[in-house]
């Protein structure tokens, strides 16, 4: 028998806020609370072509290691500043596409722009992103339409 998926508690949430020093999109928060991020279901090509972009998981609320928000934004800015000697700590990641790229919201505009970034750049990341969403809410609403409000 299949678990039921559990979402995150408003108390997680927090603390993965207080760990980013960012508040979370509207949007995240309410999925997060539903699911609480995970290892989506495999997209189908027309599932890509429907949604615009291809996402494998979404971040948990949890500082879990390799998966959840704050521990890959850490993650990533460390690798960055020891790298570049300079970090993106305005990008917060939220997902990725299981291909080392992942999807970030500005810290400034929380329930703005998604952002992804090209990995085989050897660029910074501020230097290698693209806009992938107009708001985080228009990516996950269009990841709870391809799987047809079941993306777990």
């Amino acid at each position: 028998m299949e678990q039921e998926k559990l979402g995150a508690s408003e108390e997680q949430l927090r603390a993965c806020e207080s760990l980013i020093g960012v508040k979370l999109p509207d949007a995240l928060r309410a999925f997060l609370k539903r699911w609480n991020g995970g290892q989506l279901k495999r997209m189908r090509q027309d599932q890509v072509e429907r949604a615009g972009f291809f996402v494998t998981s979404i971040l948990s609320a949890e500082d879990e290691p390799g998966f959840g928000i704050a521990n890959i934004y850490q993650l990533i800015k460390g690798a960055d500043e020891m790298v570049f000697g300079e970090s993106a700590e305005d990008l917060v990641p939220f997902a990725d596409n299981g291909f080392g790229n992942y999807y970030f919201f500005l810290a400034a505009d929380p329930d703005g722009r998604v952002f992804q970034d090209d990995p085989e750049s050897q660029a910074p990341l501020r230097e290698r992103i693209h806009v992938v969403s107009q708001t985080v809410r228009a990516f996950l609403e269009a990841i709870d339409a391809v799987f047809d409000g079941d993306p777990f």
